[in-house]
């Protein structure tokens, strides 16, 4: 079987990642193109990569290299057109999150993508991959702890990289703390209870890092969520954790409890 060849649109922090994971563990997929409107991460692509065809143009990489798949890691604001326009020109695509951050813009794409039943479409929600997640989705789905009543979410960055999610909410489009980072979350609600959200309550606030109210941005952020059955969800997101990075989640039934956790870098002190 020939590899699937694809182009890459981002070669920024997490489009590193991506495209290292692509080269050392999926023998399949070939990263033939990329394209960046920074010059330096083209050079990075040819110089680590290997990568020779480099387009500052996403349409004319879409239109001009020989690929079958697209990886968008490109801003959240670009990633409905760059969807749609890959798309529409026969490719497939997986996408970073979020979808979008206009929701006009996330309607018109999943007609695009709907209508187009031989191409494959994947968003980048890793959680729902982890070994950890998966067992407790098992666990709901055959009803060891009863029917979903609350869902409680952890997604906490630590402080040591706030300073540069004040410059990222200065120069990038991505929507904000709660499309950015609790879009996780609000994806394992969703997917743990199979219910839409009803109503919403959410508040925010910044402490260590005032000015990125400028940029329409929070550092801590809390919501409430009432879904359409009448469960609950409660989301805590923030990037000012100084105990480590703290991801945990709750499922609350009527039978019982589960709980997956990734345990903070740094050992915390109950006090009860």
């Amino acid at each position: 079987m020939e590899p699937i060849k694809a182009g890459i649109v981002g070669l920024g922090r997490l489009g590193k990642v991506h495209a290292a994971n692509v080269q050392n563990y999926i023998k399949d997929l070939e990263l033939v193109a990329a394209c960046s409107v920074v010059p330096e991460e083209l050079e990075f692509a040819k110089a680590s990569l290997g990568i020779n065809e480099g387009y500052e143009s996403f349409e004319k990489m879409i239109d001009e290299a020989e690929i079958d798949a697209v990886i968008i890691v490109s801003p959240s604001s670009l990633h409905t057109k760059q969807i749609e326009y890959a798309f529409l020109a026969g490719k497939h695509v997986f996408c970073e999150k979020p979808l979008g951050v206009s929701l006009p813009e996330i309607e018109q794409v999943k007609k695009v993508i709907e209508a187009r039943h031989n191409q494959v479409f994947m968003l980048g929600f890793m959680r729902r991959f982890d070994e950890s997640y998966r067992y407790a989705k098992e666990m709901v789905a055959n009803g060891e702890i009863g029917e979903v009543t609350l869902v409680r979410c952890y997604g906490i960055d630590p402080s040591s990289g706030l300073e540069s999610f004040v410059k990222f909410a200065k120069n990038s489009s991505s929507g904000g703390l709660f499309i950015d980072m609790a879009i996780h979350d609000i994806d394992l609600v969703r997917w743990f209870t199979g219910e839409e959200v009803k109503q919403v309550w959410a508040i925010g606030n910044n402490f260590a890092y005032p000015e990125l109210a400028e940029y329409g941005d929070t550092e801590t952020g809390a919501a409430l969520m009432k879904l359409k059955n009448e469960a609950m969800a409660i989301l805590v997101s923030g990037r000012n954790a100084n105990h480590g990075y703290h991801v945990e989640t709750e499922i609350m039934g009527t039978k019982g409890m589960l709980r997956v956790a990734q345990e903070p870098e740094k050992k915390s002190c109950d006090n009860f």
